[in-house]
């Protein structure tokens, strides 16, 4: 163990040197981010094969929203390749540049892209992503997009997925998509790659040309057909020959009531754009399945796959690197019942038979496999368990040793102790008896728990296993064991950490020295918010709600920004994504393009709306965020939702000491002058002649400079009301005021109390005008600046929804607070403070910034972790003391 030591030593020592020169930044909103991290690796060199001891890999990101683009992304990374310092992953994009009526993307560096395959969601044609180093563009509007990709692929190495290695192939790839009509959607495309060299990955085509493109038929929203052609043309890794075939996928798509059913025909040339990874080359099949609810507790799945490989086995014999010819086809079905709300028993079975022969004389392999598996899945209280039954059978049919039966029998078990602490076990046994009449069994167990570190979002995690499996050498049983152990989670605001160290034990006497092979990694990544906003999207996720005898529908739509307030979707107006949307327990974000869907819902009247609580800070809900539809079986209702964008309206308040009817920037700010928002519904008093209105709704506003407010003398240059727009071209408005003074004898005004003391008994007369009668020139018109606490305002329950737990500023989180008063006097702000929180509210004072010393000490409720908690403590706060609160967002505690 002194070994482990040091090397638990070396790895903290790293990524603490590391961590250090961190940068943070958030992957959600503008911000900049530094993640560190290493891996050390101990043990018998054999065993390791070569692996590097030490992997270090450090990365920095920089992720800004715009108002002109949507997202600028860069991503810079380092590790290490051999003995030397290596830079690995550069990456930066430009996402949402509006030009030309259309929303483009630029990215450069090490990406990747989908092949067009996955557009049509197949279940048996899957294509994983190609990466690649270069360039693309991509623009798109409400019907059509375009995209150009060109570069090398590449493979990504090391255990961090952070090294880009380039290979000897470039390609080059077009694609375009037109919404031609409301049911039918076209694409084209047409692709180069041509190949020299891919390292220890093997290839059968030097070059290759495609030109093809497809339709999508929606013949109803929940039934689709596809067709898809392409012209090849291909030569061969050895061959001077240029072939020409085609390509082609013809099926249909159908998503009914009580489940779904997809078929299709395919054919792919062996020079459909022979890329790294995209593996839908030199193959045609046929394919179908579906699913079926036989009734709420019972559904039913079927299909059958047949395939066959190496179209041309002539062509493929005369090149330098021949393919083997296969073909085989597989049929598959099950059952699944719902035995209890937390119980379900699920049967499945399989047959297929394969063959495989090579081009020209030689050893062929032709087999038969059948079978078959139960699993019982349940949960009784807090504990979760899982058994599975499996039975496989081979039948090799030239070669008696190629042939075996399997057994295998697994067990999982989760159980929840507390909210903080969960333990887990897992059981395996395999037995696995051959033609020959050999035979070996495998067995496996383990467990372990896993416990919230108390005051902290960390867990500790340990874990244990134990197996014996029989070596084909030496034909004796082997050990093996393992133990592990980490730390993982928040270890502050702003700082996850992740440390891991896992010791694996194998004996066998092919190798000498320890047998003891340690991992450990450690990796901190510090985030730090640039200010700007914008929530990840996933595509809109579907609710698969088990469907009821009565059928089901489909609720979809799309949420904007509604930049006018008006509830429409008008020209202009962007789509939002990665908004949370909800009906009853089924939840779904909106994709990249604004849309969601919930399929499958269950026949009746439904709530579809916002969850409100979820909201981006940078928007505000609409008046109506929830509906109510009444979904018939197989109908497709839409509802739309805008939120409205938040902005910021500011200004001055300025002498004209010259009398130009200017604010030159050396004249003097009046102070105290009293702001109104829109007749009264908020107000601000200027400090310094400065005043600030924080998350305020897009669209036409009106500015009001109460001359009650001014020193007596004073007359307003120009209107006492201006106009402020929050528009999508701007969503912060200055309006400024200048005010010139008349010199008069002293006129000292008194406002009334703010503090909840007594008024005065009389009017103080000072000259030839009341205080009593200027201050109740405009009733209401401070109150919101400076309101006092009612004497007997409730107390909140705290285990009321909204209420706060505790008052303090520092509480990690928070994210939103209530806006009482802002106020250029601290002692009469700290008054308000202190009559809130005598009445149990969370009330805490906010000073000035350190960049705006002129700006107001704020009379704020809170923190709060969601919008909807903050709304919720408002409205209890607006009834009892009878004036408008709003909800803003909170500066973090650090700040304050």
């Amino acid at each position: 163990m002194p070994r482990l030591g040091r090397l638990v030593l070396r790895c903290g020592l790293a990524a603490g040197t590391l961590g250090a020169a961190a940068l943070p930044a958030g992957a959600q909103q503008g911000s900049v981010q530094i993640s560190t991290a290493v891996q050390s690796v101990q043990g018998n060199p054999e065993r390791l094969a070569g692996q590097s001891g030490f992997d270090p890999d450090m990365a920095i990101a920089w992720l800004q929203p715009g108002t002109r683009f949507g997202v600028f992304q860069v991503e810079i990374r380092g590790t290490r390749r051999g003995d030397a310092f290596h830079s690995g992953r550069l990456y930066g994009v430009l996402r949402d540049l509006k030009a030309g009526g259309a929303a483009w993307t630029i990215e450069a560096g090490d990406a990747y892209f989908s092949p067009g395959i996955g557009d049509y969601r197949f279940a048996n044609l899957f294509a994983p992503a190609v990466t690649f180093n270069g360039a693309a563009v991509t623009g798109r509007t409400a019907r059509s997009s375009i995209a150009v990709v060109a570069g090398r692929t590449t493979a990504w190495r090391n255990i961090f997925g952070s090294d880009p290695h380039g290979l000897g192939q470039t390609l080059g790839v077009v694609r375009a998509t037109h919404h031609l009509t409301a049911a039918l959607d076209v694409s084209a495309r047409a692709s180069r790659v041509r190949t020299s060299s891919l390292g220890e990955f093997s290839y059968t085509v030097d070059a290759s040309d495609q030109v093809g493109g497809g339709a999508r038929l929606a013949v109803t929203p929940a039934l689709q057909i596809v067709a898809d052609g392409s012209v090849v043309s291909y030569r061969r890794v050895g061959s001077p020959v240029r072939e020409r075939d085609g390509s082609y996928l013809g099926g249909l798509s159908w998503l009914h009531a009580k489940g779904w059913v997809q078929v299709n025909a395919s054919r792919f040339s062996p020079g459909d754009f022979p890329a790294l990874n995209n593996p839908m080359q030199d193959r045609q099949g046929l394919f179908a399945a579906g699913d079926y609810d036989l009734t709420s507790r019972v559904r039913l799945s079927a299909g059958w796959d047949n395939f066959r490989s190496n179209l041309r086995p002539a062509a493929s014999g005369a090149s330098a690197r021949p393919s083997p010819q296969s073909s085989g086809e597989r049929e598959f079905g099950g059952i699944r019942m719902q035995v209890s709300s937390r119980t379900a028993v699920t049967l499945r079975g399989e047959l297929g038979g394969r063959r495989s022969r090579p081009i020209g004389p030689g050893f062929f392999s032709d087999s038969d496999t059948g079978s078959w598996a139960a699993e019982w899945q349940g949960a009784v209280g807090r504990t979760n368990t899982f058994v599975r039954y499996s039975a496989r059978r081979n039948v090799e049919h030239a070669n008696d040793n190629g042939s075996y039966d399997q057994r295998d029998l697994s067990a999982q078990l989760f159980a929840s102790m507390s909210q903080g602490s969960q333990l887990f076990g897992t059981a395996l046994v395999s037995r696995t008896g051959t033609g020959g009449g050999s035979g070996n069994t495998y067995w496996q167990g383990g467990g372990g728990a896993q416990v919230r570190v108390p005051h902290h979002d960390l867990w500790l995690r340990a874990e244990g296993n134990a197996a014996r499996n029989m070596d084909l050498l030496t034909r004796t049983q082997v050990p093996r064991e393992s133990v592990g152990f980490g730390l993982n989670g928040q270890l502050s605001r702003q700082t996850t950490l992740a440390f891991n160290v896992n010791m694996d034990r194998a004996v066998s006497p092919a190798f000498d020295g320890t047998p003891w092979t340690t991992r450990s990694t450690l990796r901190v990544i510090r985030t730090m918010s640039t200010g700007s906003v914008r929530l990840a999207g996933g595509g809109a996720t579907t609710d698969r709600t088990t469907a009821r005898s009565s059928g089901s529908g489909t609720i979809s739509g799309t949420v904007f920004a509604d930049w006018n307030a008006n509830g429409l979707l008008d020209a202009g107006e962007n789509l939002l994504e990665g908004i949370p949307l909800r009906v009853g327990a089924g939840r779904s974000n909106t994709g990249r393009d604004g849309q969601f869907a919930f399929l499958n819902v269950p026949t009746g009247t439904r709530e579809v709306g916002l969850d409100t609580g979820a909201l981006p800070i940078d928007f505000d809900a609409p008046a109506v965020a929830q509906v109510q539809v009444d979904l018939a079986r197989g109908s497709v209702t839409r509802v739309n939702f805008g939120l409205v964008p938040l902005g910021t309206i500011a200004g001055r308040v300025t002498r004209d000491a010259n009398g130009n009817g200017r604010a030159d920037p050396d004249e003097d700010a009046i102070d105290g002058a009293i702001v109104v928002l829109d007749g009264g519904a908020r107000s601000e008093q200027a400090r310094r002649g400065r005043y600030r209105f924080d998350s305020v709704r897009s669209g036409p506003h009106l500015v009001r400079l109460l001359v009650e407010s001014l020193p007596d003398g004073s007359q307003i240059t120009g209107s006492a009301e201006l106009p402020a727009d929050l528009s999508r071209g701007a969503l912060t408005a200055d309006v400024s005021f200048v005010v010139s003074i008349e010199k008069r004898p002293e006129i000292r005004k008194v406002f009334p109390s703010r503090t909840g003391a007594a008024a005065p008994a009389a009017p103080v007369r000072t000259g030839t005008r009341t205080t009593a009668s200027r201050a109740n020139a405009a009733p209401g018109a401070a109150r919101t600046a400076a309101a006092p606490p009612r004497p007997a305002a409730r107390r909140p329950d705290p285990g009321a929804p909204g209420a706060a737990a505790a008052p303090p500023p520092e509480a990690a989180g928070d994210t939103f607070a209530i806006q009482v008063a802002a106020l250029s006097d601290p002692l009469r702000a700290k008054d308000i403070v202190q009559g809130l929180q005598a009445a149990g509210v969370p009330a805490y004072l906010e000073g000035p910034p350190p960049a705006d010393p002129d700006a107001p000490y704020r009379v704020r409720v809170g923190p709060y972790a969601t919008r909807g908690a903050a709304q919720r403590m408002a409205a209890v706060l607006e009834q009892e003391r009878g004036e408008k609160l709003w909800v803003t967002k909170a500066r973090p505690a650090t700040a304050r």
